[in-house]
């Protein structure tokens, strides 16, 4: 073997091992930029994900909620009619109201429930929750309580235009409940859920706690017996508004062609169920005796007492049932929560409850200055027992003005406004009467467990 051939294999050896460190450098190499690519990605979309749910949750609080203004004016008016005083418990629905919600009722409810919010109800209809996007079969409509097959961009629609939340009374289906559940967990604030979710604080409160459970129609854990919306009839979203009010009047109706023939010796202006407070109770809905003296405002105090406590109570009974023809005895939920949610709106703090009572102290010093006010009507220490004592308005002597007093008054301090009264000359009937049921309307509408 010549020194060429021998030279020639040495370079060849020696090309193939720098070929082979060179290939190995370069795979190290390339795998290492790999892995900086993949790392690189991850913390884009990391950071693009995070950006996106800062996005979202600062433009969906900056959303704000609107009052319902389809209630009827004459209620409003009939709030207190008595007082010109009162103008800040009476809603003005030109304006932005604050929204006050439930309390008592979740664990977390310093951080879910502001006391106050400034939202209303404006929204880009593109960028809400929709149930139809979860469940495909929801695009073929929603089963209603009533058995009718509902259009949800068409109910949407309808509520909207309504000035209304979106969703209000529709169904509560499993997917809606678990998707509030979801957003909540992950930190969405509670104004955020009411702007996305479309539904009052209250409502989503009670989803978030699990007391809300899907409507008797979304309630089966086996779907295989699921009606597709598509074999129901379909309803008109307005129609059937319509249709629940009338059902309800007629009912009310029957009762109260019913209460005149059993209290017929009394005067028909002091019967119950006259036409116009059967216009306000549909138009309301109240739940409870306190939402009916709501709902009533100075008209109760000319209605016959006796009659009053004896029906309340099946008066109630007959809202909750919904109508003529509802099967279940019951009113769906959905539409029993809104109807609690919504008077929500006319309970105040007990500190504005204490500036609209020192108000009426004041123009009653000044109406009436010779009383003395040892034994004026609204001592401080009166105003704090009324404001720190939660009235119980299930208590048949608590349900009008004058016997709301007479139990909270002691005999002898009511005996020293009286005297009082006579000796400066004054008409006790204005001087004390007439004030009863001004001061009654404040304290209807206090929230005592809200201080602020």
């Amino acid at each position: 073997m010549n020194i060429e051939t021998i030279f020639l294999i040495l370079f060849l050896v020696i090309s193939w091992f720098v070929y082979r460190s060179d290939k190995n450098q370069s795979e190290s190499r390339v795998k290492g930029l790999e892995d900086e690519l993949k790392k690189l990605k991850e913390n884009i979309n990391e950071e693009s994900n995070k950006q996106s749910k800062d996005d979202i949750n600062l433009s969906l609080s900056s959303t704000q909620v609107e009052l319902d203004e389809g209630i009827n004016i004459s209620f409003i008016a009939a709030l207190d009619s008595a007082s010109k005083k009162n103008k800040e418990i009476t809603p003005n629905y030109h304006q932005d109201i604050p929204v006050q919600t439930e309390a008592g009722k979740s664990k977390n409810e310093e951080e879910r429930n502001p006391q106050e919010s400034t939202a209303t109800w404006q929204y880009d209809y593109d960028e809400i929750f929709k149930v139809e996007e979860i469940n495909p079969d929801y695009f073929n409509g929603i089963k209603n309580y009533k058995g009718y097959r509902i259009n949800l961009e068409e109910f949407r629609a309808f509520n909207i235009d309504k000035g209304r939340p979106a969703h209000y009374k529709l169904p509560y289906t499993p997917e809606e409940i678990r998707a509030v559940q979801e957003s909540a967990e992950e930190g969405m604030s509670i104004e955020g859920l009411a702007s996305y979710y479309q539904r009052r604080i209250s409502v989503l409160n009670k989803m978030i706690d699990g007391v809300i459970e899907p409507s008797s129609q979304f309630s089966r854990d086996d779907f295989n017996d699921y009606e597709d919306p598509k074999n129901l009839e379909v309803a008109d979203v307005g129609e059937l508004e319509k249709i629940e009010k009338n059902d309800l009047k007629i009912r009310l109706e029957e009762m109260g062609k019913i209460h005149k023939e059993i209290y017929h010796n009394v005067p028909q202006e002091k019967i119950f169920l006259s036409n116009e407070i059967i216009d306000l109770l549909i138009e309301r809905r109240p739940t409870t005796k306190r939402q009916v003296l709501v709902t009533l405002g100075s008209k109760r105090q000319n209605l016959d007492h006796n009659i009053f406590v004896n029906e309340v109570d099946n008066v109630i009974e007959l809202i909750i049932s919904g109508g003529a023809d509802n099967v279940t005895g019951i009113s769906a939920p959905e539409i029993l929560d809104e109807d609690e949610a919504s008077f929500e709106e006319f309970f105040i703090s007990r500190d504005h409850g204490r500036e609209l009572l020192l108000e009426i102290r004041e123009a009653m010093r000044q109406k009436f200055p010779s009383i003395s006010k040892e034994v004026e009507l609204l001592k401080d220490s009166n105003i704090e027992s009324h404001l720190s004592f939660e009235t119980d308005y299930q208590l048949d002597d608590e349900l009008s003005a004058v016997r709301y007093f007479t139990k909270r008054l002691s005999l002898v301090r009511r005996e020293e406004i009286i005297k009082a009264i006579a000796e400066c000359g004054y008409n006790f009937k204005e001087a004390y009467t007439d004030w009863l049921e001004e001061i009654y309307q404040v304290l209807l509408q206090v929230d005592h467990t809200r201080i602020h």
